[in-house]
């Protein structure tokens, strides 16, 4: 249910970095990445039998694992020496309607990747006792 779009086109790139606001941190880096790379989901496939959903998440499914299949790929990306950034605040269907996204398939969401031209300032790891339960919530 996942398929993934590699955008090198610097037009589509522009197009896609138009539907970034652009406060999002990864505007500059929509158009300045060698690459771009979406991950849709094709709907009504992951969690649906017979085009019926059949658990009460529907479309939750696809995507769920499209955020495993973009997850996967980011930290193979990074193995590799890459960067990659999960961009999630766009406008999902001028995104579509830029890569000529079908009926059925959504834009969940974007990555630019290519070789990092500085280190990233991350933020602290939680600890586990944030986000971590034993037995029960």
């Amino acid at each position: 249910c996942v398929e993934v779009v590699v955008i090198d086109d610097p037009a589509k790139k522009l197009a896609l970095q138009a539907t970034l606001p652009e406060t999002n941190p990864a505007y500059k880096a929509m158009v300045g990445a060698p690459l771009v790379v979406a991950f849709c989901a094709k709907l009504n496939r992951a969690g649906f039998k017979k085009g019926e959903p059949a658990t009460p998440r529907g479309n939750g499914w696809a995507l769920f694992d499209t955020g495993l299949s973009m997850q996967n790929f980011m930290l193979a990306a990074h193995s590799e020496g890459l960067a990659t950034v999960c961009v999630g605040l766009f406008d999902s269907e001028k995104a579509g309607a830029a890569l000529g996204a079908p009926e059925g398939v959504e834009v969940v969401a974007l990555t630019p990747l290519g070789y990092p031209n500085q280190e990233p300032n991350l933020p602290p790891r939680k600890d586990k006792a944030e986000f971590a339960r034993k037995n029960s919530y």
